[in-house]
């Protein structure tokens, strides 16, 4: 992505956080609203378990750093987890409340309480047991965190290691600074060193035989580090790019306050439906493309992006090509992708995951013209992950029992690499399951 620079004033402008928080009436007129039903369902759907009752009732009564550490009991990146979890199929989904202003908004309760709790709060300090035992953490992003700060609390020396200059993992480089405000990422991770984890940064190992001389357990949480790419024809062409590696540019260019690629007056085509797609969508938008093209082989009805994403999506412009996908792509005579060749299709059947497949329509394709193709169809664990020791699935995810447990018994995993690909908040709860599962192995 190197070219002319964008202004940083302009790109700060532009990545700032879409959503403003909630002012300290609106956010206990909300938490007035949850009637702290019998059972409480919305924590069921957690998949961390968060007393939700629990630290709303300390926000009616103005209790804020008290909602916090309720919520810190159970998840040690609410702040991240209430900008980034899809709520609306997990706790709001569940809640009991049904007045004409809808379920209570829990993550933007949340959200409140842990800005506030971050902004005010004082240090977990959590003092190493007389026999503590050596973990050793890779991978610094949201599975790495959590098991890190929960081992942490049980009083055990931990070393998280990290392959990049700065900790956070997806949290840094890849989702957008206007979903995920950096500065929230750095206070949450400066909180768990206060904890007494230690972070090595700049540090990839690529064999745990590195570790496991000096470690008593190891956690491995090394993410999906690889693109996912399109196997069509003109692939090599200059401007054709992957999701990830579009959006890891533009994070380090505004963490390192250095220029951003200017898309003013550009044409971008991007192809996927997730999140990934929709984050490299409305940042080339942000970034001032003249036209974003955005397509999608299902339904628009079966993207499978957050709610928030597809509406920002719509508001900055993106135009949705829906029951479509790219076929080749054609470049200039200095070698430029040019133009995006697409056809259209149709679903027919089911596949293993219930999900209507799409068929080509011959006959019905298209030509639209661009200056940058970015391929945004998902992530792959990279070589790294699969040179670690451990069994894998041949796309190459860590293979876990349902304790987090690897096929080498020092050895425990979490998140995306044995996920194959999910939420924060599903590798949050992944790290502190192993944690629990390291703590009983070395006692």
């Amino acid at each position: 992505m190197s070219g002319h620079s964008f202004d940083t004033g302009a790109a700060d402008l532009a990545f700032r956080e879409r959503i403003s928080a909630f002012s300290s009436s609106k956010a206990v007129f909300e938490a007035s609203r949850c009637i702290e039903c019998s059972g409480a369902p919305c924590v069921k759907a957690c998949p961390v378990h968060v007393d939700i009752p629990g630290f709303i009732s300390k926000i009616k009564a103005g209790d804020l750093m008290g909602a916090d550490r309720t919520i810190l009991e159970k998840c040690i990146l609410p702040g991240t987890c209430a900008r980034t979890c899809p709520s609306e199929e997990l706790c709001v989904k569940s809640c009991c409340v049904e007045d004409l202003l809808g379920p209570v908004t829990i993550s933007d309760l949340q959200r409140f309480a842990a800005d506030y709790g971050l902004k005010h709060g004082v240090r977990e300090s959590c003092e190493q047991k007389t026999n503590a035992k050596r973990i050793g953490v890779v991978g610094s992003g949201p599975a790495g965190l959590s098991a890190a700060a929960e081992l942490a609390r049980e009083g055990h020396s931990v070393v998280v290691f990290e392959s990049n200059r700065l900790p956070g993992g997806a949290l840094t480089y890849s989702i957008p600074s206007y979903r995920l405000p950096k500065d929230i990422v750095r206070g949450k991770i400066d909180y768990i060193r206060g904890m007494g984890v230690k972070f090595e940064m700049n540090t990839r190992i690529r064999h745990l035989k590195e570790l496991r001389e000096r470690y008593d357990a190891i956690f491995a949480g090394v993410g999906l580090s690889e693109p996912v790419l399109l196997d069509i024809p003109g692939k090599e062409l200059r401007g054709v790019v992957s999701g990830i590696d579009f959006l890891r540019e533009i994070n380090r260019s505004l963490i390192e306050n250095r220029g951003l690629k200017n898309l003013t007056g550009k044409r971008v085509a991007v192809v996927g439906g997730g999140d990934l797609a929709m984050d490299a969508a409305i940042c080339a938008a942000k970034l001032g493309a003249k036209r974003v093209h955005l397509f999608y082989r299902r339904s628009f009805e079966e993207m499978p992006a957050a709610p928030l994403s597809l509406q920002v999506a719509k508001e900055v412009g993106v135009m949705f090509w829906t029951l479509a996908a790219p076929r080749r792509a054609i470049g200039d005579h200095q070698g430029n992708v040019s133009k995006l060749v697409c056809i259209e299709t149709k679903l027919e059947g089911t596949d293993k995951f219930g999900r209507r497949l799409p068929v080509v329509v011959e006959g019905t394709e298209f030509k639209v013209d661009v200056d940058y193709f970015v391929a945004a169809v998902g992530q792959q664990p990279g070589k790294d992950a699969m040179q670690l020791g451990m069994r894998t699935l041949p796309e190459g995810t860590i293979i876990i029992d349902e304790k987090g447990r690897t096929s080498d018994p020092t050895v425990f995993a979490g998140g995306d690499v044995s996920s194959g690909g999910a939420t924060v908040i599903q590798a949050v709860a992944d790290g502190m399951k192993a944690a629990d599962s390291i703590a009983s192995y070395l006692t």
